[in-house]
């Protein structure tokens, strides 16, 4: 079972904690042990609907693509080859039926207390933000494309990213991600990797780790960025976020401004989806 991890924030954007976990039933019992009657949002970085008609990759994948954030390609035949099946449909089914008003959902009203489960994509969340802090001004579509393609996350992970490049990677995304979530006061949070409340904004990272110690701190920076996609989408609602495709057909959840709407408005609009059918 692949390895994963779990993070917790609050509404102030504080990492209250975070674990690393492998089967369904442990994320599930860390889940349970964080809600409380104000609800919690839970961001999941992998397809958590694929339908049958699906034959290469959902339409979400097709147009985030054109947008320059290529997503793994998403269909059950692969996922069955690769996985033994589609985890993320698993995990919505347990939450579903292990949490009461826990529900898979593709919008949310701001600040309103819920139980929801929305599918997010980390490496989508770690370029937006590298854009958010670089932008400067209104683009016209043809200004904005050019800039936003330009804009390359690090590499952080992989099995062709060696030892150097990973921590390169690793030391510029967390560096990222400090400027929008950060440690709550009062929590001890360790500087070496353990099974629970590792320090992921402020990682002892060194040529002396193995690789897969690298890979937990990855894990760990995925599943912070995971928590505030979700975070944000959940306090500015549609204002700083867009949710690409829906429930039905698949959908990932990006935090969006302005530029990246009316981008995503023109490729909707003259995308074609002919390696895609629907029966």
């Amino acid at each position: 079972m692949p390895r994963c991890a779990v993070t917790v924030i609050d509404e102030q954007s504080n990492i209250l904690g975070n674990c690393i976990v492998k089967t369904d039933d442990e994320i599930l019992e860390y889940v349970l042990g964080q809600d409380d009657e104000d609800g919690i949002i839970v961001g999941i970085d992998a397809p958590l609907i694929i339908p049958t008609w699906v034959t290469k990759q959902r339409p979400c994948e097709i147009v985030m693509g054109k947008l320059d954030l290529p997503a793994y390609p998403a269909n059950r035949n692969l996922f069955n080859q690769q996985y033994n099946g589609v985890r993320g449909e698993h995990l919505v089914s347990l939450f579903e039926s292990k949490i009461p008003g826990m529900h898979f959902v593709d919008s949310l009203n701001p600040r309103m207390p819920v139980r929801a489960i929305m599918e997010i994509y980390p490496y989508a969340t770690l370029k937006y933000l590298y854009w958010e802090i670089s932008r400067q001004g209104l683009l016209t579509l043809k200004e904005f494309k050019t800039e936003f393609n330009k804009i390359k996350v690090p590499k952080y992970k992989g099995c062709k990213v060696n030892k150097d490049k990973r921590i390169n990677g690793l030391e510029h995304n967390i560096q990222l991600i400090r400027r929008f979530i950060k440690l709550r006061d009062g929590i001890v949070f360790s500087p070496t990797l353990t099974t629970e409340n590792f320090n992921v904004l402020h990682p002892d990272l060194n040529i002396g780790m193995t690789v897969n110690e690298l890979e937990q701190v990855s894990d760990y920076l995925d599943s912070a960025a995971a928590a505030y996609t979700v975070w944000r989408y959940w306090l500015y609602g549609d204002a700083q976020s867009i949710v690409v495709g829906n429930k039905n057909d698949g959908y990932i959840l990006i935090p969006a401004d302005e530029h990246i709407k009316a981008r995503l408005t023109t490729i909707i609009n003259t995308v074609s989806l002919c390696n895609v059918t629907k029966k």
